[in-house]
């Protein structure tokens, strides 16, 4: 997938998702940068995907304590050169969690892999100087929910109901994909 396909990403997100033109607009504007947004090594800004994984009946998310941010959040992380998000977000989805049965959720016919949500997140100093993660975050759907193990980057890995991860996740970005989950799991039709 080519960097230019980034634009039709930005434009289909903005369409599903009123009220979002300033998040779509900063999106725009790295697209537009010129740096290689897509490494990991692009400061101070890069491109990241993740996955609000969920059972197929949609009762549960996975949710991975991570290991450096010492919080609940979703499973995800770096493209590694790739503009295809949509795979990048299913790679890490196994990468971090053991799951092999997993697909993307399309709530939208005209779009196969439509994007929950855009968050831009500044990731404190550590190995690498404070830098912003360009979240792109998509439903994944996981068949065999069961099949989960815990990988190094991770203190632990668990499903929790929605109310209950509302209730562990201390960051609001984390939250904001669980209420929009929660409108979409009132309205899914697999």
């Amino acid at each position: 997938m080519e960097r230019s396909h980034l634009t039709t990403l930005w434009d289909k997100y903005e369409a599903n998702w009123d009220g979002e033109t300033e998040m779509v607009s900063k999106f725009r504007e790295l697209s537009d940068s010129g740096g290689e947004i897509a490494e990991r090594h692009c400061f101070p800004a890069h491109l990241t995907a993740s996955a609000l994984v969920v059972t197929p009946d949609f009762s549960k998310v996975l949710l991975t304590h991570h290991r450096k941010l010492k919080k609940w959040l979703q499973l995800g992380g770096h493209t590694d050169g790739s503009y295809d998000l949509a795979e990048t977000a299913l790679r890490e989805t196994v990468e971090e969690s053991g799951l092999q049965k997993i697909k993307i959720f399309s709530w939208k016919a005209e779009d196969d892999q439509p994007i929950l949500d855009l968050d831009a997140h500044l990731i404190p100093e550590g190995k690498e100087p404070s830098h912003w993660h360009y979240d792109v975050r998509y439903v994944v759907v996981a068949e065999e929910p069961d099949k989960i193990a815990i990988s190094e980057e991770s203190i632990d890995l668990k499903w929790f109901t929605l109310e209950e991860a509302a209730r562990v996740c201390q960051d609001s970005s984390v939250g904001r994909l669980i209420q929009k989950l929660d409108g979409l799991a009132k309205n899914a039709v697999q």
